[in-house]
Protein backbone atom coordinates (compact mmCIF):
# COMPACT_ATOMS: atom_id res chain seq x y z
CA UNK A 1 0.00 0.00 0.00
CA UNK A 2 1.05 3.43 -1.00
CA UNK A 3 0.18 5.53 1.85
CA UNK A 4 1.41 3.26 5.02
CA UNK A 5 5.01 3.80 3.50
CA UNK A 6 4.66 7.83 3.71
CA UNK A 7 4.02 7.30 7.11
CA UNK A 8 6.87 5.64 7.99
CA UNK A 9 9.04 7.90 5.94
CA UNK A 10 7.26 11.15 8.06
CA UNK A 11 8.13 9.41 11.67
CA UNK A 12 11.50 8.56 10.50
CA UNK A 13 11.81 11.97 9.00
CA UNK A 14 11.03 13.31 12.52
CA UNK A 15 13.40 11.32 14.58
CA UNK A 16 15.71 12.60 12.40
CA UNK A 17 14.98 16.22 12.69
CA UNK A 18 14.80 16.10 16.45
CA UNK A 19 18.15 13.97 17.30
CA UNK A 20 19.73 17.13 14.68
CA UNK A 21 18.19 19.98 16.90
CA UNK A 22 19.49 18.40 20.24
CA UNK A 23 23.12 17.73 18.73
CA UNK A 24 23.22 21.17 17.79
CA UNK A 25 21.78 21.92 21.69
CA UNK A 26 24.41 19.85 22.72
CA UNK A 27 27.16 21.58 20.94
CA UNK A 28 26.46 25.40 21.85
CA UNK A 29 28.04 25.05 25.11
CA UNK A 30 31.31 23.81 23.76
CA UNK A 31 31.12 27.00 21.59
CA UNK A 32 30.46 29.32 24.31
CA UNK A 33 32.98 27.34 26.58
CA UNK A 34 35.80 28.40 23.41
CA UNK A 35 34.96 31.77 23.20
CA UNK A 36 35.54 32.58 26.78
CA UNK A 37 38.87 30.67 26.77
CA UNK A 38 39.88 32.57 23.92
CA UNK A 39 38.66 36.06 25.64
CA UNK A 40 40.27 35.10 28.99
CA UNK A 41 43.52 34.34 27.30
CA UNK A 42 43.72 37.75 25.41
CA UNK A 43 43.40 39.24 28.48
CA UNK A 44 46.30 37.59 30.03
CA UNK A 45 48.27 38.29 26.91
CA UNK A 46 47.35 41.63 27.25
CA UNK A 47 48.19 42.40 30.95
CA UNK A 48 50.87 40.58 30.21
CA UNK A 49 51.89 42.79 27.40
CA UNK A 50 51.13 46.20 29.37
CA UNK A 51 53.58 44.40 32.17
CA UNK A 52 56.39 44.06 29.94
CA UNK A 53 56.06 47.54 28.79
CA UNK A 54 55.75 49.16 31.95
CA UNK A 55 58.68 47.48 32.93
CA UNK A 56 60.61 48.20 29.97
CA UNK A 57 59.38 52.22 30.67
CA UNK A 58 61.65 52.19 33.89
CA UNK A 59 64.34 49.74 32.68
CA UNK A 60 64.65 52.43 29.73
CA UNK A 61 67.82 54.81 30.89
CA UNK A 62 65.92 57.80 30.00
CA UNK A 63 63.42 57.07 32.52
CA UNK A 64 66.00 57.97 35.55
CA UNK A 65 67.25 60.98 33.60
CA UNK A 66 63.59 62.06 33.78
CA UNK A 67 62.52 61.35 37.12
CA UNK A 68 65.65 63.21 38.57
CA UNK A 69 64.61 66.00 36.25
CA UNK A 70 61.11 66.04 37.88
CA UNK A 71 62.68 66.06 41.36
CA UNK A 72 65.11 68.65 41.02
CA UNK A 73 62.35 71.36 39.10
CA UNK A 74 60.39 70.37 42.34
CA UNK A 75 62.82 71.29 44.62
CA UNK A 76 63.49 73.92 43.22
CA UNK A 77 59.72 75.72 43.35
CA UNK A 78 60.19 74.68 46.69
CA UNK A 79 63.09 76.63 47.24
CA UNK A 80 62.03 79.80 45.24
CA UNK A 81 58.37 79.28 47.43
CA UNK A 82 60.41 79.45 50.40
CA UNK A 83 62.73 82.34 49.33
CA UNK A 84 59.32 83.94 48.51
CA UNK A 85 57.94 84.00 51.90
CA UNK A 86 60.88 84.91 53.51
CA UNK A 87 61.06 88.14 51.05
CA UNK A 88 57.69 88.90 52.20
CA UNK A 89 58.04 88.24 55.94
CA UNK A 90 61.06 90.76 55.45
CA UNK A 91 59.07 93.31 53.63
CA UNK A 92 56.32 93.38 56.16
CA UNK A 93 59.04 93.83 58.84
CA UNK A 94 60.34 96.96 57.34
CA UNK A 95 56.91 98.44 56.27
CA UNK A 96 56.22 97.91 60.03
CA UNK A 97 59.82 99.39 61.32
CA UNK A 98 59.01 102.31 58.43
CA UNK A 99 55.90 102.86 60.28
CA UNK A 100 57.25 102.79 63.27
CA UNK A 101 59.76 105.48 62.62
CA UNK A 102 56.76 107.52 60.88
CA UNK A 103 55.03 107.67 64.06
CA UNK A 104 58.33 108.64 66.36
CA UNK A 105 59.27 111.45 63.95
CA UNK A 106 55.37 112.49 63.87
CA UNK A 107 55.30 112.22 68.01
CA UNK A 108 58.78 114.66 68.09
CA UNK A 109 56.96 116.93 66.07
CA UNK A 110 53.49 117.12 68.02
CA UNK A 111 55.80 117.37 71.55
CA UNK A 112 57.62 119.86 69.55
CA UNK A 113 54.92 122.34 68.72
CA UNK A 114 52.58 121.87 71.16
CA UNK A 115 53.23 125.16 73.03
CA UNK A 116 53.45 127.02 69.61
CA UNK A 117 50.11 129.06 68.42
CA UNK A 118 49.51 130.50 64.81
CA UNK A 119 47.76 133.81 65.05
CA UNK A 120 46.36 134.51 62.03
CA UNK A 121 45.22 138.29 60.23
CA UNK A 122 47.84 139.67 61.90
CA UNK A 123 49.52 143.45 60.69
CA UNK A 124 52.89 143.68 61.20
CA UNK A 125 54.76 146.45 62.39
CA UNK A 126 57.91 147.63 62.65
CA UNK A 127 58.57 146.96 66.31
CA UNK A 128 59.01 143.37 65.60
CA UNK A 129 57.42 140.01 66.08
CA UNK A 130 57.44 139.40 69.54
CA UNK A 131 56.11 143.33 70.75
CA UNK A 132 53.68 142.73 68.02
CA UNK A 133 52.68 139.71 70.22
CA UNK A 134 52.64 141.38 72.99
CA UNK A 135 50.37 144.05 72.00
CA UNK A 136 47.64 141.67 70.58
CA UNK A 137 47.90 139.69 74.11
CA UNK A 138 46.93 143.13 75.55
CA UNK A 139 44.64 144.51 73.31
CA UNK A 140 42.97 142.12 72.03
CA UNK A 141 42.64 138.76 74.20
CA UNK A 142 42.84 141.05 77.20
CA UNK A 143 45.32 138.61 78.69
CA UNK A 144 48.17 139.23 81.19
CA UNK A 145 51.52 139.47 79.74
CA UNK A 146 52.85 138.82 82.96
CA UNK A 147 51.50 135.11 82.90
CA UNK A 148 52.92 134.64 79.40
CA UNK A 149 56.98 133.78 78.46
CA UNK A 150 58.19 133.99 74.97
CA UNK A 151 60.37 131.66 73.97
CA UNK A 152 60.40 132.54 70.03
CA UNK A 153 58.08 134.29 68.00
CA UNK A 154 58.64 135.30 64.06
CA UNK A 155 56.31 135.66 60.58
CA UNK A 156 55.89 133.28 58.56
CA UNK A 157 56.28 134.70 55.43
CA UNK A 158 57.82 138.44 53.60
CA UNK A 159 53.79 139.40 53.81
CA UNK A 160 52.35 142.48 55.75
CA UNK A 161 49.72 139.75 57.30
CA UNK A 162 51.65 136.72 57.66
CA UNK A 163 51.04 134.36 59.84
CA UNK A 164 52.63 135.09 63.62
CA UNK A 165 54.16 131.65 65.21
CA UNK A 166 54.69 132.22 68.89
CA UNK A 167 56.28 129.52 71.36
CA UNK A 168 54.96 130.23 74.81
CA UNK A 169 56.44 128.95 78.08
CA UNK A 170 54.57 126.17 79.06
CA UNK A 171 51.13 124.47 78.06
CA UNK A 172 50.01 126.06 80.83
CA UNK A 173 50.76 129.41 79.30
CA UNK A 174 49.21 128.00 76.01
CA UNK A 175 45.66 127.09 78.07
CA UNK A 176 45.52 130.20 80.05
CA UNK A 177 45.54 132.28 76.59
CA UNK A 178 43.18 129.66 75.28
CA UNK A 179 40.50 130.70 77.97
CA UNK A 180 40.71 134.19 76.33
CA UNK A 181 39.74 133.20 72.46
CA UNK A 182 36.51 134.36 73.11
CA UNK A 183 37.87 137.64 73.17
CA UNK A 184 38.85 137.78 69.69
CA UNK A 185 35.14 137.65 68.63
CA UNK A 186 34.28 140.44 66.14
CA UNK A 187 37.97 140.95 64.97
CA UNK A 188 40.08 139.98 61.73
CA UNK A 189 42.50 138.15 64.36
CA UNK A 190 42.11 134.23 64.92
CA UNK A 191 44.31 132.01 66.55
CA UNK A 192 45.20 128.21 65.92
CA UNK A 193 47.41 125.77 66.99
CA UNK A 194 50.52 124.51 64.98
CA UNK A 195 49.59 121.31 63.39
CA UNK A 196 51.91 119.23 61.71
CA UNK A 197 51.08 117.93 58.33
CA UNK A 198 49.73 115.08 59.13
CA UNK A 199 47.32 117.07 61.71
CA UNK A 200 46.43 119.51 59.47
CA UNK A 201 44.86 116.62 56.94
CA UNK A 202 42.90 115.17 59.64
CA UNK A 203 41.58 118.41 60.84
CA UNK A 204 40.08 118.90 57.34
CA UNK A 205 38.57 115.15 57.38
CA UNK A 206 37.34 116.24 60.83
CA UNK A 207 36.21 119.81 59.96
CA UNK A 208 34.66 118.48 56.51
CA UNK A 209 32.87 115.94 59.00
CA UNK A 210 31.58 118.57 61.33
CA UNK A 211 30.30 120.39 58.15
CA UNK A 212 28.27 117.33 57.27
CA UNK A 213 26.70 116.42 60.49
CA UNK A 214 25.55 120.39 61.19
CA UNK A 215 24.12 120.96 57.47
CA UNK A 216 22.29 117.41 57.99
CA UNK A 217 21.01 119.05 60.92
CA UNK A 218 22.71 115.45 62.79
CA UNK A 219 23.75 117.08 65.76
CA UNK A 220 23.28 120.46 67.10
CA UNK A 221 27.10 121.02 68.76
CA UNK A 222 29.91 119.39 67.52
CA UNK A 223 33.40 119.31 69.07
CA UNK A 224 36.36 118.37 67.07
CA UNK A 225 39.55 117.04 68.68
CA UNK A 226 42.87 115.56 67.50
CA UNK A 227 41.31 112.47 65.87
CA UNK A 228 37.88 112.39 66.60
CA UNK A 229 34.18 114.78 66.94
CA UNK A 230 32.21 114.91 69.67
CA UNK A 231 28.41 115.74 68.09
CA UNK A 232 25.72 115.90 70.67
CA UNK A 233 27.65 113.58 73.16
CA UNK A 234 28.18 111.05 70.50
CA UNK A 235 31.90 110.36 69.43
CA UNK A 236 33.46 110.01 66.11
CA UNK A 237 37.34 108.43 65.50
CA UNK A 238 39.41 108.94 62.44
CA UNK A 239 40.50 105.77 61.32
CA UNK A 240 43.47 105.05 59.07
CA UNK A 241 41.93 105.29 55.60
CA UNK A 242 40.59 108.70 56.40
CA UNK A 243 37.13 107.24 57.33
CA UNK A 244 34.96 108.30 60.20
CA UNK A 245 33.36 105.53 62.18
CA UNK A 246 30.93 106.00 65.81
CA UNK A 247 32.55 104.98 68.86
CA UNK A 248 31.11 102.10 70.14
CA UNK A 249 33.28 102.49 73.94
CA UNK A 250 33.42 105.78 76.07
CA UNK A 251 35.91 107.98 75.69
CA UNK A 252 39.17 108.58 76.95
CA UNK A 253 39.74 112.23 77.55
CA UNK A 254 40.99 113.69 74.64
CA UNK A 255 42.33 117.32 74.34
CA UNK A 256 40.60 119.05 72.31
CA UNK A 257 42.68 120.28 69.09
Amino acid sequence: MVKPAQGKVTTRSTTMANNSSLSDTNSTPDRSSTLSNKSTTSKATNNKNTSQATKSDHDHPDYANLLARIMSLENKVKTLDQNLQNEITKEAEQANKIAHLEKKVEDLLIHKKKDNIILHGVTKTDTGPNQCFRQIVQENLKADNKRIHVIESRFLGKGPHSPLLVTLGSMQEKEYLQSNYKNLKGSKISVTDDLTPKQLTNRKILLAKRRELLDNKSAKTVYIYESAIKADGVWYDLQLDGSMSKRRLHAPSPMRA
